[in-house]
């Protein structure tokens, strides 16, 4: 996967940002090596690429921890027969 530069429209970050699809391969561990030292020089410097990198950290934690409430499906699964 190759990394993309986030366009000028987007306010927050600026124009040397990396595209959050970057961010996210680095998170997941899906970059390559070269990939990776470019996305930990950057987070080094920006601090708005890293606190994105932060709450995504925060989002995928609390989402591996949810699970689903119990609730009545009003019908129960049969085994074969």
């Amino acid at each position: 996967m190759s990394m993309r530069i986030v366009d000028l429209a987007n306010q927050q970050r600026g124009p040397a940002c990396l595209a959050g699809d970057a961010l996210v391969s680095y998170l997941y561990d899906e970059c390559t090596f070269e990939e990776r030292q470019r996305v930990e020089g950057h987070l080094t410097t920006c601090g708005a690429c890293a606190a994105e990198v932060d709450a995504l950290a925060g989002a995928r934690m609390q989402l591996s921890s949810w699970t689903p409430p119990d609730a009545p499906l009003g019908f129960r699964i049969a085994a074969a027969t």
